[in-house]
């Protein structure tokens, strides 16, 4: 096939004369006959298990419909400066970050446009090849090219970048340059025909190269013409270069081929492989072929030859064997883009052996040979070689239990039919006390005289010494699981369900736990390169420090620790459920060992080749001879070198993805703005690694809110419910061995108008002025309170005044003059007496309806001016006042309020000329006017001083309760009067409506 190859290319170039073309292609013709003769002559046994060699470097993951990826097909593949990768699928653009694959919709284009092409370029931007033209996402933002902007073109099938940062695509309308922010179509000014085009590549070199429909052209970097180089049978589908400097191109009959005069190709099968879409070279050096219906070839450049080293199909994991697209990321992953999928190949950093078997113990003896035990028997391996050995070879039972390698090299096996030993190449079955068979025997270990110990789960403790068995009772040691033996010669025991004890010299000393005794069952003990001793348990991992068991706080081992084993380097490899783990020995060291910052790992699980959950194993796993680490797993044993695990320099970053404020999505800006009422907030963050799943683990912090990290492990968001406005700081990391990424997100969320600090303030002062309106409303009451009391006790000593006072006056005039009529006329006394009792009686019934504000009995039984009349002719009767009483104007009742208060007002005004004005004459005139009554009351007496008296209380009490009645009914008082010339009081009393 190699002579084929070399034979096809000098017969391309010898017809590039155009005047020897007709030569040429009956020269081809011919080629192309013997070429296909030889493929079907030849055969190589070079690809009889093409595939073993690609699942041995690389572990398998694929996505199709029922893990989430519906997209259909994927053309196209691409990574942008931030560590996403990008699908060009027939239904869309998609972004993958590893975990979540998400349709990204661009402005202007249909989501489930067909995508055909894309390039990630230096400046950040990602080129997306249509089916009508070219899209530039560039900074979330999506700008359209047309033939607006000078892009005529069909289908874009290439989108490449040359050294100088211009931008190249071809398709089936020939090939376009973009500058200038306009695309401008490359024709025969140029040298190169305006034709269909498939293939793009721009070597290390700078040269451009282009496949055509008639043939291959190359543009020389720093030259703007082409040149043609071949002429094909078939159009190119892609070119690419290999580390070597040769070029090669695919096609969709030959395949493969190679550029100028170029290397062989060793291990082509005869049959060939059909037709060829896309080229990859790695930077393992590695040249990747992808074909349309039989997977991906693997190939490795060595010079003048290129060996074909494995073909990867659906038999070997592809998600189909149509494959579009070939990519590389800057973690050394290989992208297959599939016919209805997508295929991750990640480079092995870990390998197997005894693959298919469930381990159950392992050990390392001093000639360098692992030992691997399974239900099926005893693998050795050495030297690349691998043994059996089963019952045949003197093992009581095929089905292995544990294992222990002794310091001088003895091997000793559990089996399910009894323990044996291994001497010269053969088993010896040990033998037993009578009624002991150790069927169950769950770890083994030597002591420092080298007899050996095996503890079984339904037996107990045993010592193998000098060909003797001996049974070891210790009180306080029931149902030990668990034996290590530490260089001081300690023995550590390990007792089913829970609890730790030392056995040293005869004596057992339990050990406490830091805590609480609840450490779980001890199923793995580790004494590292410092002499620190570490205890795996089925709750997590702790540390033997100060005499007592110390829990490590690390959620990644909270599912329980089934082997830890320590490499040169002086890091520890602990085997979960999960994967294995591996750790700084100084990290989980460090004082603060149990906070997240310090408890770093990296994960290593089926994406790195383990080919099976880890289980547990007596023992689970143990360092070979050559420092390798074998760790024991469902589906063989897992081996691990650990000066050869090469990580990818790269350190994947933290990105904060989207935030929705009640599922509506939040632009990432500094001091984000959440709407006033949002009652749920969700975070999606990412860390871009597209290798393992495993190896992110994130830890977030929403400052102002959570108290301390919240451990997500795999999560990838975080929700947070009915947060009061204010600004917050959201903080995600992720954890990885001697680093840490953190990614940090500000935020205010709004409040609501009734939360902002102006309505606050708003709303205080209204509280301040209801406070004070109420207060007011208080004291306005108290003091209506209290002058309805003032005023009741005003009235109370206005009818006592006017009423009892007056009348006892009056009585005290009628004793008076009965007194006098006594030593003048005694005949008469006896019914001025009566008098007084019936004046007396009245007054006292006065009295007690004033008090209680009832109608006076004078006024109820005649009208006012009778009333009058008689009050004041009883008032002046055996005084030296002569009475004169006039009415004028028609006589009408009044309302009560008005007769009473006029009554007591004219009966103060009369006893005031009685008693104080020493009148000889008294005049009292009452006159009913349409709208008013006035009622005067004269006399001819000493006077007063008016004024003196308004500003002396003692003085003028009466006078003050003359006007406070008046005032009680809306009447005018006048008391005019002076000293010497007499007095007149004047009352007026509106009667309208009365």
């Amino acid at each position: 096939m190699g002579l084929f190859v070399k034979v096809y290319n000098v017969a391309v170039h010898s017809g590039l004369d155009a005047r020897r073309a007709g030569h040429a292609r009956k020269r081809r013709h011919r080629i192309v006959a013997t070429g296909l003769a030889l493929l079907l002559c030849h055969t190589s046994p070079a690809v009889a298990q093409v595939g073993q060699d690609v699942l041995a470097t690389y572990s398998v993951k694929s996505w199709v419909g029922t893990d989430g990826f519906l997209f259909g097909d994927t053309n196209a593949i691409a990574q942008d400066a931030t560590g996403y990768l990008w699908l060009g699928t027939s239904l869309g653009l998609v972004r993958f970050d590893g975990v979540r694959f998400v349709q990204w919709k661009m402005d202007g284009v249909p989501s489930n446009i067909f995508i055909s092409a894309m390039h990630a370029s230096r400046d950040g931007s990602l080129w997306v090849g249509l089916s009508t033209g070219i899209v530039r996402i560039r900074n979330d933002e999506a700008a359209l090219y047309t033939s607006s902007e000078g892009f005529r073109g069909a289908l874009v099938t290439r989108i490449v970048e040359d050294r100088d940062g211009t931008i190249w695509a071809n398709g089936a309308a020939g090939v376009w340059r973009f500058r200038d922010d306009r695309w401008e179509q490359i024709g025969s000014k140029q040298g190169l025909p305006i034709r269909s085009s498939s293939a793009l590549f721009v070597d290390p070199d700078g040269t451009l190269w282009v496949g055509t429909a008639e043939g291959i052209f190359r543009r020389d970097a720093g030259e703007d013409t082409f040149q043609q180089v071949t002429k094909s049978l078939s159009p190119a589908t892609a070119i690419g270069g290999d580390s070597f400097g040769s070029v090669w191109t695919t096609d969709p009959v030959l395949t493969l081929t190679a550029l100028l005069p170029g290397p062989s190709l060793v291990g082509w099968p005869r049959q060939g492989f059909g037709a060829a879409s896309d080229l990859l070279h790695d930077r393992r050096g590695n040249l990747w072929v992808a074909t349309l219906g039989q997977g991906v070839l693997r190939l490795r450049p060595e010079g003048h030859a290129t060996h074909v080293l494995a073909q990867l199909t659906r038999r070997e994991g592809l998600a189909s064997s149509s494959v579009r697209a070939l990519f590389e990321d800057r973690e050394g992953n290989i992208w297959i883009g599939l016919a209805g999928g997508l295929t991750r190949l990640s480079e092995r950093k870990v390998t197997s052996a005894v693959d298919g078997e469930a381990v159950s113990a392992l050990a390392v003896t001093t000639d360098g040979s692992i030992w691997v035990g399974t239900n099926a028997g005893l693998a050795r391996l050495i030297d690349g070689r691998q043994r059996r050995y089963t019952t045949d070879d003197g093992l009581p039972s095929a089905g292995i239990r544990a294992l222990h390698a002794q310091r001088d090299g003895t091997l000793w096996a559990a089996t399910l039919g009894g323990p044996a030993r291994l001497v010269a190449g053969r088993f010896i079955p040990v033998r037993l006390p009578d009624g002991i068979r150790l069927l169950r025997v769950s770890g083994m270990t030597s002591d420092a005289e080298g007899a050996v110990w095996m503890t079984d789960l339904d037996d107990g403790l045993f010592r193998f010494a000098h060909g003797a068995v001996m049974r070891v009772d210790v009180t306080g040691l029931e149902r030990p699981a668990s034996l290590f033996t530490d260089r001081a010669g300690r023995m550590w025991v390990g007792r089913l369900g829970g609890g730790l004890a030392v056995y040293d010299r005869g004596r057992l000393t339990p050990q406490p736990a830091a805590g609480g005794p609840d450490t779980g069952t001890v199923t793995a003990v580790h004494e590292d390169s410092q002499g620190r001793i570490w205890l795996g348990t089925t709750t997590g991992l702790g540390r033997f420090e100060n005499e007592r068991f110390v829990r490590q706080d690390i959620e990644d081992l909270a599912s329980g620790v089934l082997s830890i084993v320590e490499d040169d380097r002086h890091q520890l490899w602990i085997a979960t459920r999960a994967g294995i783990l591996r750790a700084s020995l100084a990290g989980l060291s460090a004082p603060n060992a149990e906070s997240p910052s310090s408890s770093d790992f990296q994960v290593y699980d089926e994406s790195d080749g383990l080919p099976g959950g880890a289980v547990r194993a007596f023992p689970a796993s143990v360092r070979a001879v050559d420092g390798s680490l074998w760790f024991a797993t469902a589906d063989g044993a897992a081996r691990i070198v650990p000066e050869s695990v090469r990580e990818s320099g790269l350190r994947p970053g933290i990105r904060i993805e989207t935030v929705m404020a009640d599922d509506r999505p939040l632009k990432l800006e500094p001091q984000a703005l959440v709407p006033s009422g949002t009652s749920r907030i969700e975070i999606q963050y990412t860390r871009l690694t597209l290798s393992s799943r495993a190896s992110s683990r994130f830890l977030y912090r929403l400052d102002g809110y959570d108290r301390d990290w919240v451990r997500a492990g795999l999560g990838r968001e975080a929700v947070y419910t009915n947060l009061p406005p204010g600004p917050y700081r959201f903080h995600v990391a992720s954890r990885g061995v001697g680093l840490r990424e953190e990614a940090v997100l500000d935020f205010v969320i709004q409040p609501m108008f009734y939360q902002t600090t102006s309505f606050t303030v708003f709303v205080a002062g209204l509280v301040l002025l209801v406070v004070s309106a109420a207060w007011r409303l208080r004291v306005m009451h108290v003091r209506r309170q209290f002058q309805v009391v003032f005023n009741e006790r005003a009235r109370i000593a206005r009818e006592l005044h006017d009423t009892l006072l007056q009348g006892l006056f009056g009585v005290a005039l009628q004793v008076d003059g009965i007194s006098t009529q006594l030593e003048t006329s005694p005949e008469g006394t006896k019914e001025r007496l009566d008098g007084v009792r019936r004046l007396v009686t009245r007054y006292i019934r006065e009295t007690r309806s004033s008090i209680w504000l009832l109608r006076s009995e004078s006024l109820e039984e005649r009208h006012l001016s009778a009333t009058l009349r008689d009050a004041a002719e009883a008032l002046t009767a055996g005084t030296p006042v002569e009475l004169e009483f006039e009415v004028s104007g028609p006589v009408r009742r009044l309302s009560n309020e008005v007769e009473g208060q006029t009554l007591r007002i004219v009966h103060e005004a009369v006893i005031n000329v009685v008693k104080h004005a020493q009148a000889t004459r008294m005049q009292v005139t009452l006159g009913f006017q349409a709208d008013s009554l006035c009622v005067r009351v004269s006399d001819n007496g000493c006077g007063f001083d008016v004024d003196w008296r308004a500003h002396h209380a003692r003085w003028g009490w009466g006078l003050i309760g003359m006007r406070e009645r008046a005032a009680q009914v809306g009447a005018r008082l006048r008391v005019s009067s002076t000293p010497g010339k007499g007095t007149e009081v004047e009352l007026v009393v509106p009667t309208d409506g009365l």
